[in-house]
């Protein structure tokens, strides 16, 4: 057995006639492995097609290495486990109404340490290196505080009710907090607490010194975690259902090093380490606990379980299955691979099969389902159970609103087509400069480019655009240099195009101005929706460009909000789309009447505000009067599709 260093013991205790303050533990997704080292490996594969991307698939290594049947606590049948703590050879339990357990960990014998109580459950537990219990005691007075309690293993001989178990027990702390999911303490017996207050942001993992009476936070990121614990490296783990797309780490388990937490908290959000382990996305996290050689439980309130399984590698898919468009990219998500710490490279497979037939590729130019057959293989000849995605590709849609297109910034249109643009993020290669035609609904791409705003076209076909990063600019490509077919690259777009400035330097070194709508009017006059970046707030001017090098320009309205993409109605009307940035986040479309057109500039309060319609980005008109709008369909997905505009 490998050498241990003691931890200490702590449990939570709801008191009877208190509620919303003790440590409950919430339903969590659980995803990679503590003391994992991530690394990454190429996938193998027979064959890959022009229009396939295949991304790096991340794996991890796995921090534990049980030799024996000693510390395979899975066996063991238990009522009710919620928090766990390891202190000499013992594991100890809290189990809700059904009390305070320990299991000898040699024997596999279940002991029963405070009988259970229907008024009194007890949940969070952690000791200190002697051996002494430390639990939480709402307080019945102030809501806004709790109790840590503490009892020396002495008082633990023999079986205790609640009422005793409390009598034997001393204040410890007086922490200002509530909502406490879990406590733990590290080797230098310094406490940590959890909170769990659902949605609220505020940060949930603290440091408590009993020294000064103050709570510091550990992470200014971290909310919403169910549980927590240390390695016998000094190590701190949580787990939290905090989502990705909020955060700097992952939901899971993430991981805090010893090292970091000797430093200045809190710790950088960029130091957290996030753990996936999707194979228990749907099993809640009540406790976490490291055994002396270094293997690790949770406890979901019904069993006992390792953070990983052993045996055979586990196969788990990243991203979804998915469906494209014929002819467009696909970009497989890959998959990650969980095993123990002897293994830290595996060869994976990639396989596609098509109609039930293998099939040397994914090819999107062929309508039909295709599997991705995936099978890791472990350097001891171990493979994987098999794990399989579904990719559909659909054929070109018979009608505008049948497009399933990622991204979409802006968009306007002639009598021939509708352009577009697509915007660039990881899972995204479709980005860049598109039409659709109105007659076949083929799509193609014009320009291969990633950071394309907004679109117009004038009567002439000549598109105009701008770039994310490049305020104060308007280009131009002229129609004759879109007409080979062959997608251009972002450099041949850019040395093709014209470059226009429509504002002075003083003017623009006033306050960031990004140009993020484009439209033209049918005296060919055109029109910019220009973001104004302020400290705490982006409001936006909508101006009438005019002149040889369109740099003249003429108010027309200001807005208190952020706009996004606009477009004339076949009666002249300008319709705006708007969100308001950083407190509501709400989107609305604004109108210009062409009767408020003719008499400049007009107050943002004459505007009529149109009923929210779902769309939050680009907005076009056809000439038979047929409006559009792009919206995200799929927040996690980040997907957009194209909507009716009832106007």
């Amino acid at each position: 057995m490998k050498k241990f260093i003691s931890t200490c013991l702590a449990f939570s205790l709801v008191m009877p006639g208190v509620t919303g303050n003790a440590a409950f533990a919430a339903e969590s997704t659980p995803t990679d492995v503590p003391n994992a080292i991530p690394f990454k490996i190429t996938p193998e594969t027979s064959v890959s097609p022009t229009n396939v991307h295949n991304n790096v698939y991340e794996m991890t290594s796995v921090p534990t290495s049980a030799s024996s049947n000693t510390y395979q606590l899975e066996s063991i049948n238990i009522l009710t486990p919620l928090g766990m703590a390891y202190y000499n050879g013992y594991v100890y339990i809290t189990q809700g109404n059904n009390g305070l357990s320990k299991i000898d960990v040699a024997t596999q014998t279940v002991t029963k340490v405070v009988y259970g109580s229907p008024t009194s459950p007890m949940h969070t537990i952690t000791a200190d290196t002697d051996g002494t219990l430390y639990y939480v005691v709402p307080d019945k007075l102030n809501n806004e505080y709790s109790y840590i309690k503490k009892i020396k293993p002495s008082s633990l001989n023999q079986t205790l009710t609640t009422e005793q178990f409390l009598a034997a027990s001393v204040d410890y702390a007086h922490i200002p907090a509530s909502h406490i999911s879990s406590i733990a303490m590290d080797k230098n017996n310094q406490l940590y607490i959890s909170l769990d207050k659902g949605w609220d942001l505020d940060p949930g993992l603290l440091r408590w010194s009993n020294t000064s009476k103050t709570l510091t936070p550990v992470s200014e990121e971290a909310s919403m975690i169910t549980a927590i614990t240390f390695d016998n490296q000094g190590n701190l783990y949580f787990k939290t259902p905090s989502p990705q797309s909020y955060y700097s780490y992952a939901a899971g388990i993430v991981k805090i090093s010893a090292a970091d937490l000797k430093g200045t908290l809190p710790v950088a959000d960029e130091k957290l380490i996030s753990y996936k382990q999707d194979v228990l996305r749907n099993e809640p996290y009540n406790g976490l606990l490291f055994l002396s050689d270094g293997t690790s439980y949770f406890s979901n309130g019904q069993s006992l379980k390792r953070v990983y399984p052993e045996s055979r590698p586990i196969v788990t898919l990243k991203g979804y299955s998915d469906a494209v468009v014929q002819g467009d990219i696909y970009t497989d998500p890959g998959i990650r691979v969980i095993e123990d710490e002897k293994y830290s490279k595996f060869d994976i497979k990639v396989t596609y099969s098509f109609n039930g037939e293998f099939v040397p590729s994914l090819d999107t130019s062929k309508v039909g389902t295709y599997t991705i057959h995936y099978v890791a293989v472990n350097p001891a000849g171990t493979a994987s159970l098999e794990k399989t995605r579904e990719v559909t590709v659909k054929p070109t849609p018979s009608q505008l609103t049948d497009w399933y297109i990622t991204g979409i910034n802006s968009m306007d249109a002639d009598s021939q087509n509708l352009y577009l643009t697509n915007y660039s993020y990881k899972d995204n290669p479709n980005y860049g400069l598109y039409k659709i035609s109105l007659q076949t609904m083929q799509k193609t791409r014009l320009a291969a480019i990633n950071d394309i705003g907004a679109v117009a076209v004038n009567a002439s076909g000549d598109l105009f655009f701008t770039r994310y990063d490049m305020d104060n600019m308007i280009f131009k490509i002229e129609a004759k240099h879109l007409q080979s077919g062959k997608a251009l690259t972002a450099d041949q777009l850019m040395k093709l195009s014209r470059t226009y400035m429509p504002f002075t330097a003083k003017e623009a070194s006033a306050a960031p101005l990004k140009i993020n709508g484009l439209e033209f009017d049918k005296q060919g006059r055109l029109y910019a929706a220009v973001n104004v970046y302020g400290k705490t707030s982006v409001t936006s001017k909508i101006v009438r460009l005019t002149g040889n090098d369109w740099n003249k320009s003429t108010l027309v309205t200001e807005l208190p909000v952020s706009s996004n993409d606009m477009d004339f109605s076949p009666a002249g009307d300008l319709y705006i789309s708007t969100q308001e940035l950083y407190t509501t986040w709400k989107k609305d479309t604004y109108k210009v009447t062409l009767q408020q057109l003719n008499t400049l500039p007009v107050l943002s309060d004459s505007l009529t505000k149109t009923p929210y319609t779902e769309g939050d980005k680009g907005i076009a008109f056809l000439a038979d009067g047929t409006g559009y709008v792009s919206r995200t369909d799929d927040f996690e997905k980040r997907k957009q599709t194209i909507l009716k505009f009832n106007y």
